[in-house]
């Protein structure tokens, strides 16, 4: 139980960092005027794969964020430690 509790503390960053690193990636450029119109971009989502490593002391952990979207339209999520052999830990959304 503590290992689920910690996971999920260690989720939360996560999922901030991925919201973060989404919206700067995303940030809009500054574009010279085009004679044709720009390609059409994909929407932003959070859905898919995320990976990243969690420096904790002299730890790092390995961690994979799963997100999808559930039947009703909102978005669930796990977290995978893939060091600690822990998988599909569920992330309150």
């Amino acid at each position: 139980m503590r290992l689920v509790k910690s996971c999920v503390a260690l989720a939360i960053p996560f999922c901030t960092l991925a919201v973060f690193s989404m919206a700067a990636a995303q940030a809009p450029a500054v574009r010279k005027p085009q004679s044709q119109p720009p390609p059409q971009r994909r929407p932003a989502t959070l859905e898919g794969r995320w990976t990243a490593s969690l420096e904790a002391g002299e730890a790092v952990l390995h961690l994979v964020l799963h997100v999808s979207k559930a039947e009703d339209g909102s978005l669930k999520a796990t977290i995978d430690s893939l060091d600690q052999g822990v998988y599909g830990i569920e992330v309150p959304l």
